[in-house]
């Protein structure tokens, strides 16, 4: 494919390029590169350190970000999350020096890095081809993005009809019903409810992984949530017989963060535990450091396989056995937790053993 198609390809107009590269020949081959594309029309903005390139990120508009993973001020992921974090909409491009770095750039991938280039090893017409597929990628996912906002706003309106008709229906207001006809009507209300959850659920989850979810963080004492909302699920814990526990340090545990994502985090995560725990205990437990915080929610409950751990956080996955006469979950509930712990610089974890419990954990920094 020559230069000159590859150009066809992009987008029409100047290409603003953000470029973090602390080595001044590295920064210089990737200048001359696209600058030497007389098919194209880049505006290459150069930066040294991470903490100029992610205020640049913040304030400006960028179409593409290249950046090196070993800055004077960062290493690894941690310089790829923090440009994320500044600009989750735009498609970045990490380069790497070394094979440790390349593990670490097929990692950012996994958590949204759109490609990664070897320097020394690269030629102009594979950076450019970099460019050509990250940015059509990046249109791809908007355009995804787009259908699910538009397919979860046309579901609500005739969902939310269907279940008002439902409900007057099982009321009596259309006249008496069979008992047979109750339970078929009951069955439709779950189901419509299923749908309802769903499609708020995909909307939420898509607005995330765009970056367009602002955090509406202040100060609050994480230990104080936990324990309200363990208070919440105790009356359904007690129905099944389960004990929960709290383990918690003396004093508050303070943190910086947005109060109604972490609640809906342990709401999910309690939940999970109370529902695919038989018999036995769950804990909540939180823990204070100098720069992080961490929670916990162990259960005694099924435990998950070795097989299926690695696809926890994944989009509509469920585990566990299946029980026809509750509604379902989506399976986006874990997905989402993932991504809300994301947003806040933080991580989430999972560790299980079949027929011995589930312990879901994550810590996120305190400011």
């Amino acid at each position: 494919m020559t230069l000159a198609k590859e150009k066809t390809r992009l987008q029409a107009g100047p290409i603003k390029v953000l470029l973090l590269e602390d080595n001044e020949v590295d920064a210089q081959w990737v200048e001359r590169a696209l600058k030497n594309f007389k098919e194209g029309d880049f505006q290459i903005e150069w930066v040294k350190e991470l903490e100029k390139a992610v205020g640049l990120a913040q304030k400006a508009s960028f179409d593409i970000i290249i950046s090196d993973l070993k800055v004077p001020d960062g290493f690894g992921l941690e310089v790829y999350e923090a440009i994320y974090r500044r600009a989750p909409h735009t498609p970045i491009i990490l380069l790497t020096g070394t094979l440790e770095e390349e593990k670490l750039a097929l990692e950012a991938i996994q958590k949204g890095a759109q490609d990664y280039l070897f320097k020394g090893q690269v030629s102009p017409q594979a950076l450019l081809r970099s460019l050509v597929y990250a940015l059509e990628r990046h249109k791809l996912l908007s355009m995804r993005d787009h259908f699910v906002n538009i397919v979860s706003h046309e579901l609500r309106s005739p969902l939310s009809a269907m279940r008002m008709s439902v409900g007057d229906l099982l009321e009596g207001l259309a006249g008496p019903l069979s008992a047979q006809q109750k339970e078929y009507l009951a069955l439709s209300l779950k189901s419509i409810d299923r749908l309802h959850r769903t499609a708020d659920e995909l909307l939420d989850l898509a607005k995330m992984e765009a970056g367009r979810v602002p955090l509406q963080k202040s100060r609050f004492d994480l230990a104080a949530l936990a324990h309200e909302i363990k208070k919440s699920l105790e009356k359904e814990a007690r129905a099944k017989g389960l004990t929960l526990k709290t383990q918690m340090p003396e004093g508050s545990v303070e943190i910086d963060a947005d109060q109604d994502k972490i609640a809906r985090v342990l709401t999910n995560l309690l939940h999970n535990a109370v529902k695919f725990t038989e018999k036995g205990v769950i804990e909540i437990s939180v823990k204070d450091s100098d720069e992080n915080v961490s929670c916990s929610v162990s259960d005694t409950g099924m435990g998950i396989s070795s097989e299926d751990l690695p696809k926890v956080f994944n989009k509509f996955e469920q585990f566990g056995k299946k029980d026809q006469s509750k509604a379902q979950g989506t399976g986006l509930g874990l997905s989402i937790c993932k991504q809300i712990i994301d947003l806040h610089g933080g991580s989430l974890r999972v560790e299980s053993e079949p027929g011995k419990g589930t312990t879901f954990s994550f810590s996120l920094p305190k400011e």
